[in-house]
C-alpha cells in the first residue's frame, strides 16, 4: 500500500492524493532496474542508457515503466523529487 500525499494545483484547489513512495521500493527493484534508475537519474537518456548497458532504448523504457510503477511516481520529475526529499536511498550498484 502506498503512502498518500494530498496536493494542490496552481489555483490552490486540492487535488487527489498521490502516492509518495511504496515502502520497500528500492529493495523491490531488479538489478537491471536499479542500474537503469541510476543511469536515468544521472541524466542519461533512454538511448544513452541502452548503449551503456548493451540493450535497446525500448528495453530501457520497459525498465523505466516498471520503476515508475514500483515507486508510485507519475513521472521522472516526481521521482527526482522523491530523491531530493530523501524518500529514496540508492546504494552504489
Amino acid at each position: 500500500m502506498a503512502l498518500l500525499h494530498a496536493t494542490t494545483n496552481l489555483t490552490g484547489t486540492p487535488t487527489a492524493p498521490r502516492p509518495i513512495q511504496r515502502p520497500g521500493f528500492v529493495e523491490s527493484l531488479t538489478a537491471r532496474e536499479a542500474t537503469v534508475l541510476t543511469l536515468i537519474l544521472g541524466g542519461s537518456t533512454n538511448r544513452e542508457a541502452g548503449e551503456t548497458l548493451g540493450i535497446s532504448p525500448r528495453t530501457v523504457e520497459f525498465h523505466r515503466a516498471n520503476i515508475m510503477l514500483k515507486s508510485g511516481a507519475r513521472n521522472l520529475a516526481e521521482l527526482m523529487l522523491m530523491m531530493l526529499g530523501g524518500s529514496i536511498q540508492l546504494h552504489t550498484l
